[in-house]
């Protein structure tokens, strides 16, 4: 009897697969972002991609944060942080909405183009303020014209200014200078060539004649910054430094022997590469006599591959502030969401290292070099970068 019931079992463990075919198998929804940020009382529509012909339902997590109607509008109405979920034949897509004060004040950079080329002017605003009701007008559109996003064309030689609004009336000016010709080498925060190298897309954020500094378009994959970190005794409190990480180790082994063929190693250079101390933080060394000093960022090293510092972040994407779902400093994993990545800056230890977050922010804070999801695989995303010859 009982070899009868196990035999049962098994037959209906093949049979079922076969049987049940989910209703809702067929159906695709996607939103464009799974991260959104608002500022208080503005508003956004969502236009998702389905391939149903029956009506989304949307639903938000906290209705005192965010109020919504039935066809993807959404407004901010508190400061907070909620949800929004649009649903069809059982299948869901949701975004991660943040509603933030209203900035008081903003800055811009100034802007150096050629005639004929673009650059994007990227709003800095203070910390914890968003606003997405913006205007940009130029002083003088036969030297440069900026369209409803920010983007200045060059017209003519000469120099002018853009007056940027948000929220209504807070303003700041940029300096735009267009000269006769493209020739800065590095790139500007909202503009970037990109590239193909070893079957996988770069972007290219700098060039120095025959050589070009390349990062990774998307997130290639998640790991631990190191497997071990210093403690609270502060017992081998340099652990977290770039020069003894693991992912420093494994990208420079590893992942260089295993995703790259000969002709592409070859144009691969070795780089000095320094890392700065964090700026924010400070923490003692040797022993609980010592003075606080900044977190330190650890010796120069000699590396094909390596991941970004924060200072790094903020020369080619410039400071840190609200940016479009599309800024090239968001970056994606393999299933196209948002999702946070290692710099090689320390954070406010030695237990901690600097990270970009999935809206594009730089968390000087950090996260422990082995943060994981479930205690066993690790959370945060790498962006590989290298310095590599163009021909």
């Amino acid at each position: 009897m009982k070899r009868r019931f196990i035999s049962f079992v098994l037959a209906m463990m093949f049979l079922l697969p076969l049987c049940v075919i989910p209703a809702s198998a067929q159906t695709t929804l996607t939103l464009r972002t799974n991260a959104f940020v608002l500022g208080l009382n503005e508003g956004v529509r969502f236009t998702p991609t389905t391939n149903s012909r029956n009506n989304i339902v949307w639903t938000v997590s906290d209705s005192s944060i965010l109020r919504h109607n039935q066809d993807g509008a959404v407004r901010g109405v508190k400061v907070g942080i909620a949800t929004l979920t649009a649903t069809v034949d059982g299948v869901s897509a949701e975004v991660r909405i943040a509603v933030r004060e209203l900035p008081k004040s903003i800055s811009a950079n100034n802007i150096s183009v050629g005639v004929g080329q673009r650059e994007r002017i990227t709003i800095e605003f203070p910390r914890r303020t968003a606003s997405r009701t913006r205007t940009f007008v130029s002083a003088n559109p036969s030297i440069a014209r900026v369209n409803k996003n920010g983007w200045v064309t060059g017209v003519s030689a000469g120099t002018t200014t853009v007056t940027v609004t948000v929220a209504g009336n807070v303003r700041t000016t940029v300096t735009v200078t267009v000269g006769q010709g493209g020739t800065a080498t590095t790139t500007t925060p909202g503009q970037y060539e990109t590239m193909q190298f070893a079957g996988n897309t770069w972007l290219i954020l700098e060039r120095q004649g025959n050589r070009a500094l390349i990062l990774s378009e998307r997130i290639t994959e998640l790991r631990f910054y190191s497997y071990w970190m210093c403690d609270r005794r502060l017992r081998n409190p340099t652990s977290a430094t770039w020069e003894t990480s693991d992912l420093r180790r494994y990208l420079n082994d590893d992942y260089y022997n295993n995703n790259f063929e000969p002709e592409d190693k070859a144009r691969i250079l070795s780089t000095t590469i320094s890392t700065p101390d964090n700026p924010e933080f400070k923490q003692q060394y040797d022993s609980i006599d010592s003075p606080f000093i900044p977190v330190q960022g650890g010796v120069d090293t000699t590396d094909r591959i390596f991941v970004l510092s924060h200072e790094e972040i903020r020369k080619y994407f410039g400071e840190c502030g609200i940016l479009e779902t599309l800024h090239p400093r968001i970056a994606y994993d393999s299933s196209n969401t948002a999702a946070v990545y290692w710099t090689r800056t320390p954070g406010r230890n030695c237990r901690h290292v600097t990270v970009v977050t999935p809206l594009g922010s730089l968390n000087f804070y950090g996260l422990h070099g082995n943060t994981t999801y479930d205690r066993v695989r690790p959370a945060i995303g790498v962006r590989p970068a290298m310095w590599i010859t163009l021909t």
